[in-house]
């Protein structure tokens, strides 16, 4: 999926796209590093479990998190390819809910993209779209539960009743919800998703996540 949708979309602005170069950007697609947050975010999330919901698949997701250092901070990763279904079709949602024997209502979800994380309210998680590039909201008629530009705010907004946070009832009063028991994320909440023009001669920097629908 993730090389089909690279070859329409270099179809579709009109780039050139060599097997070399195909091949290359699927490589470095193995090869993303965490957003410099990420490490300590996750680590501060203890009481949390953390999980991958991605639709990409098992092979893909289990390198990337592997290679990126971030694999022991994660109970489970979950591809879309045994449904044979993609985000945001309520069964992938589902598939979490399964897999940890957690109510919808106390599970968490993190997206880079907003159609994730709106699905994922829609479906009855409490969504964060993390939006980094300051992209407007998509217009489907819900919203993410909170718009964050990167994760640092997320611990203090999932509160896990750590003694720490209920000495600040300001990070926690209005938006904190205390029976979040688990948290899931898309690869590209967390993971850097450009890469360098020296990978893709004459294009500059090019955001797998507009063509990766992970």
């Amino acid at each position: 999926l993730t090389r089909d949708a690279l070859l329409f979309t270099a179809e579709h602005l009109d780039l050139p796209c060599k097997a070399d170069q195909v091949a290359s950007l699927m490589k470095a697609y193995g090869q993303l590093m965490p957003f410099p947050e990420v490490s300590s975010v996750l680590a501060s999330l203890c009481d949390c479990k953390k999980a991958i919901l991605s639709n990409g698949t098992s092979g893909m997701l289990e390198a990337v998190v592997r290679n990126s250092g971030l694999e022991h901070e994660f109970a489970a990763i979950l591809s879309v390819e045994s449904l044979r279904l993609f985000k945001p079709r309520p069964e992938v949602y589902q598939l979490a809910v399964d897999t940890l024997s957690i109510p919808k209502e106390r599970i968490g979800f993190v997206s880079s993209n907003c159609w994730d994380a709106c699905g994922a309210q829609h479906f009855g998680f409490k969504s964060f779209w993390i939006n980094r590039g300051s992209a407007p909201l998509d217009r489907l008629g819900t919203r993410p539960a909170h718009i964050l530009t990167n994760l640092q705010a997320l611990p203090g907004l999932l509160y896990m009743g750590k003694p720490s946070l209920a000495h600040h009832p300001d990070r926690h009063d209005a938006t904190g919800d205390p029976h979040v028991h688990a948290c899931f994320f898309q690869l590209f909440g967390i993971l850097r998703g450009v890469l360098r023009k020296n990978l893709w001669h004459g294009v500059g920097e090019f955001k797998f996540a507009g063509i990766g629908l992970l």
